[in-house]
């Protein structure tokens, strides 16, 4: 049995009661940080399982996004890989191989050993019983007495609890952003986001125009190029291909799959693109447009947070609530190793909140976050680099062990190839250096 809790410290008058929003990674690192610093945890989690958006759910709804009334909780679609080496992935306090069945340990492994390292996490450190399954949290209210007020539903009843401090781990993967093209929704062919996306056979003979060139983007267009007739790409990004981004040119190593100029406008059966020409005969647009930051059971106004699409400010190190600091978000960075992220955060949050590690003043944390009116940059939560600097930052507050330095070429090299050979750059391994 894995040593559960190692260096947890006695029971003292600085115990907190604390609520975990989601059961995902970062929830679960967090419920493990919190109760290695002596708190008391409950863990929320809507769905009857542990691993957030690394569990899959099975997609039978529309196709059509337009005529959804509800959309799948996790994005995980059949084929995908990680994209970041499975030895930098895990948490430092857990490291375990990500392991598949009937397969030998890959350097990009696919989704399924990543939920199956979570699910041996939770059951490692006894998280499970820990966790409420199946628990829809509706409303988190603060209260004049420093605690919180949360209403929790079941497909039974609605409930109402109260804690000392809130960490929020639902992620960002579940509101899908709209792209700002007029005239989209006339589109006469099936329009759908990729949250919906689970395998290519649907799109098999059909003429698919992916908008978007992120992660999502590069994956889903050079699988469904595989069965499909034609796949044409429209995105502002170049992707990950620096040989292959000109407008007109293959893009990875399928010769139906294209790039095309954006697309600005639709009226039914036509796509008008940026260079003047009308593109027709699309029988699916799949929207791989990312996620937009999304917290309805939070009154973000009182929290004096604002919150649109890609724009999540000011949080004091990017994790605390400045006007109700026993409230954190951990992981709203993007474009970055998502794991160590959230442990060194976790960590940090259980500190604070026990005494051993303290916050600046409310003003002093308010300054340093841009003062009560900042620059809402949408690029500055995508942290890329930055990330380094941050990390080090909370292992030094926290008494950690900072990332080995082995990490960062790796990272560098990772994209190299990814830049090179978007649709095979996961079958090649990547070590520590």
């Amino acid at each position: 049995m894995y040593q559960v809790y190692q260096g947890c410290r006695d029971m003292s008058e600085n115990n907190k009661n604390v609520a975990v929003i989601g059961a995902g990674a970062s929830g679960l690192i967090a419920a493990r940080e919190l109760l290695a610093e002596g708190h008391q945890v409950t863990v929320f989690e809507q769905r009857e399982g542990v691993g957030g958006v690394w569990r899959y759910e099975q997609w039978d709804g529309p196709m059509d996004i337009r005529t959804c009334s509800s959309l799948p909780l996790s994005p995980m679609y059949q084929s995908l890989r990680t994209n970041i080496p499975a030895w930098m992935m895990g948490f430092r306090v857990y490291q375990q191989d990500f392991t598949e069945p009937g397969k030998p340990v890959r350097c990009f492994p696919a989704y399924q050993a990543v939920q199956d390292y979570l699910q041996r996490f939770s059951d490692d450190f006894q998280l499970n019983e820990r966790i409420r399954f199946g628990c829809k949290v509706d409303q988190i209210t603060p209260l004049e007495s420093d605690r919180w007020k949360i209403k929790v539903s079941t497909e039974q009843k609605t409930e109402t609890f109260f804690y000392d401090a809130v960490v929020i781990c639902s992620g960002h993967f579940s509101k899908p952003h709209w792209p700002d093209i007029p005239g989209l929704k006339t589109f006469e062919g099936t329009l759908l986001h990729s949250i919906q996306y689970r395998s290519p056979e649907p799109f098999a003979g059909q003429r698919v125009l992916v908008i978007g060139l992120g992660s999502s983007g590069e994956d889903i267009s050079l699988a469904v190029g595989d069965v499909a007739e034609q796949v044409y790409v429209a995105a502002r990004t170049k992707g990950m291909n620096r040989s292959e981004t000109a407008v007109g040119s293959r893009y990875g190593n399928n010769k139906n799959v294209i790039r095309i100029p954006l697309v600005t406008g639709c009226n039914g059966s036509q796509l008008l693109l940026e260079s003047g020409d009308v593109l027709e005969d699309v029988d699916s647009i799949i929207l791989c447009t990312g996620y937009e930051y999304d917290y309805p059971f939070l009154q973000l106004d009182r929290l004096g947070i604002t919150c649109r699409a890609n724009i999540l400010a000011p949080l004091y190190l990017d994790l605390f609530c400045i006007e109700y600091p026993s409230l954190s978000i951990l992981t709203v960075q993007r474009k970055v190793i998502p794991f160590p992220m959230a442990e060194f955060q976790a960590r940090y949050v259980a500190q604070v909140l026990s005494g051993k590690a303290t916050l600046p003043a409310r003003d002093e944390m308010l300054k340093r976050s841009g003062g009560s009116n900042p620059e809402l940059d949408p690029d500055a939560l995508c942290y890329k680099e930055k990330q380094i600097t941050y990390m080090s930052h909370l292992a030094r507050l926290t008494g950690s062990p900072e990332l080995p330095e082995s990490y960062w070429p790796a990272l560098d090299k990772v994209y190299d190839l990814r830049w090179k050979d978007p649709g095979g750059y996961r079958d090649t391994s990547v070590d520590a250096e």
